[in-house]
């Protein structure tokens, strides 16, 4: 996991990984939700590097495809998941400079 699946995060985006196997299994692990009711996430448990961004760019396409006021509705949709991940992320921080903060007192 990079900068670039913590920004749509912090920002309340949705996202499509590209990266390894398991990307999205270990989101899931540190207690954040994904979007598995909206989009197929199936592209997370393929091993081959070709075959998994082939999936991947399925799924983008097939996001694409949508007309503006599906995309609208969608979004709307995952608000609930997107507040979910956000608060993960700035409590995971918040808890980790109380810590630094700490251990200079």
């Amino acid at each position: 996991l990079t900068e670039k699946t913590f920004k749509p995060i912090l920002n309340m985006q949705p996202f499509v990984i590209v990266g390894a196997p398991g990307s999205l299994k270990l989101l899931k692990e540190l207690g954040y939700e994904t979007f598995g009711d909206w989009i197929d996430e199936g592209y997370d448990n393929v091993k081959k590097d070709e075959d998994r961004m082939f999936d991947v760019f399925a799924t983008a396409y097939d996001i694409n495809g949508l007309a503006h006021d599906e995309l609208v509705s969608m979004t709307k949709e995952m608000i609930p998941v997107l507040a979910h991940n956000q608060q993960v992320l700035l409590n995971s921080k918040r808890a980790t400079l109380e810590k630094l903060i700490n251990q200079i007192k």
